[in-house]
């Protein structure tokens, strides 16, 4: 761990960057990229190579690597592809430690394009030098506030750590695993992988005490027995969430030319995943919503489920999803119905999902919510409230000229107060108990007021118990291995 650490220190935790090709146009790449970097509030030491240019971005610049001062950590090259592999050269005579490669035009592109890359692999190899790329997006590491990614971007802080080999698609996945209250540790987009590959990032996220959840955006795997033993061992201590890209032969094939990637058979990754115990998402969406079930929630102990809602349609269609994904809606003992039946109307459902019937009792939610943990009658909890946002539903009450501003105004703060007190009351069980509760909305209130907990919310109730259902046979895994390891 220890020659680990120092080894991947220069590319998440670098004293200073240097980046090659640096710009006073936003529109080029290294002006972006070097934008990006002061943008996160980079803690290093900044230098920017441009040997036309006295001063970019407010910083003095340097016409070469050999000219700035002293060691150099990481080097970002976004100048193109002939005069990278010679920037290149350059940090292997400086003694650089990690190099990023933004620069296409490599491998993906075959003829010399290839013959470069595979330069770039032999310098890799016998310097030393952690390369990233070429043909990537960047890198992002949380503790370092270092964003050194050509293409705005500012992720929410927080325990996940991401491989992608899309930088554009890794991207769009971090916003929005961002928006939903999850956040990352650290990111890279891998590119050709010339030098390091996925394997070496899962390794290091492995080993990582940052990076609680990992997630992988795979086109293919270039070291296959490497990249099963790594899951293997990364998947006993922390969730792999990953998506398998190229799964047919229109996609194997963009992928090949997208970044060199071999695609693979997607039946064999499945089985490789089901043995391995990885969280396989079947799409985009599956892979947003799994990152941020595994970061924000605790596992499930068991596979029973409690409902609560005050809808009955929502709830029936809570009960169906957990039915159909494996997942027990148990039956509610006598006593508990008893304790419900003091405080519920008589209308109530009396049984799971427990169906309140449109009550606006925030402490009857509390109270139910509450009593299923206490009397373990469930491993989680599901609050499928409202199945819309019905925050602007009151503006069209204004053209009824009975309704004055003020009644109109009173149902607004009164349906914001329910929903926010609502939400609190999920969070506040969460806490006490520290067992998982997913809150199933469409009202944006909800989702502000959960975004900085650890209560996922989804749009639906098939999402959320998608989630509960990877979740319960991740711990079974863990539970088997640990049983075969005794």
């Amino acid at each position: 761990m220890d020659r680990q650490e120092s080894d991947f220190d220069a590319l998440f935790k670098p004293k200073n960057v240097a980046v090659v090709g640096a710009s006073n146009t936003f529109g080029k790449i290294g002006g972006a990229t070097l934008a990006a970097i002061l943008s996160g509030e980079y803690r290093g030491e900044i230098y920017p190579v441009n040997p036309n240019e006295n001063e970019v971005l407010g910083l003095k610049t340097c016409p070469n690597i050999t000219s700035i001062p002293g060691d150099i950590d990481l080097v970002v090259i976004t100048v193109p592809a002939a005069t990278a592999l010679e920037v290149l050269k350059e940090c292997e005579k400086k003694g650089v430690k990690a190099c990023i490669m933004i620069t296409a035009g490599f491998k993906e592109v075959g003829g010399e394009g290839e013959k470069m890359q595979n330069e770039i692999s032999e310098i890799g190899r016998r310097s030393g030098i952690k390369i990233v790329g070429p043909n990537c997006m960047g890198v992002y590491s949380a503790s370092s506030n270092l964003i050194a990614i050509m293409s705005p971007v500012n992720p929410n802080k927080g325990n996940i750590a991401m491989v992608s080999q899309s930088g554009t698609l890794g991207m769009v996945l971090m916003d929005t695993i961002s928006k939903t209250g999850a956040g990352f540790t650290k990111f890279v987009s891998s590119g050709n992988e010339a030098v390091l590959k996925l394997e070496d990032y899962l390794e290091y996220y492995r080993e990582d005490p940052e990076a609680e959840v990992v997630v992988a955006f795979i086109e293919g795997v270039r070291e296959g027995k490497r990249f099963v033993k790594i899951a293997r061992e990364l998947t006993k201590r922390k969730p792999l969430i990953a998506i398998k890209a190229g799964k047919t032969k229109a996609g194997g094939e963009a992928a090949h030319s997208h970044t060199s990637s071999i695609a693979g058979s997607i039946q064999v990754f499945r089985s490789v995943a089901k043995q391995t115990g990885i969280t396989l998402a079947e799409n985009s969406d599956e892979l947003v919503d799994y990152a941020t079930a595994f970061s924000k929630s605790p596992l499930p102990k068991g596979r029973r489920v409690g409902i609560l809602s005050g809808a009955g349609g929502w709830a029936v269609l809570s009960a169906d999803a957990c039915e159909e994904h494996g997942l027990k809606v148990p039956e509610l003992p006598a006593d508990v119905v008893n304790r419900i039946n003091e405080l519920a109307p008589s209308y109530w459902s009396h049984r799971n999902p427990i169906d309140l019937v449109s009550s606006l009792d925030i402490n009857l939610f509390k109270f139910c919510g509450e009593i299923l943990f206490e009397e373990n009658v469930v491993d989680a909890l599901l609050y499928a409230y409202i199945a819309y946002d019905f925050s602007s539903s009151f503006d069209s009450l204004a053209k009824i000229s009975s309704f004055s501003e003020e009644e109109i105004d009173m149902f607004k703060k009164g349906s914001r107060w329910f929903m926010e007190n609502l939400a609190e009351s999920a969070s506040s069980i969460n806490e006490k108990y520290g067992k998982p509760v997913f809150f199933v909305t469409r009202d944006s209130e909800v989702y502000n007021v959960l975004r900085s907990s650890r209560v996922p919310v989804f749009g639906s109730p098939i999402r959320a118990v998608k989630c509960i259902a990877k979740m319960v046979e991740y711990r079974e895994y863990l539970e088997r291995n640990m049983k075969a390891e005794k």
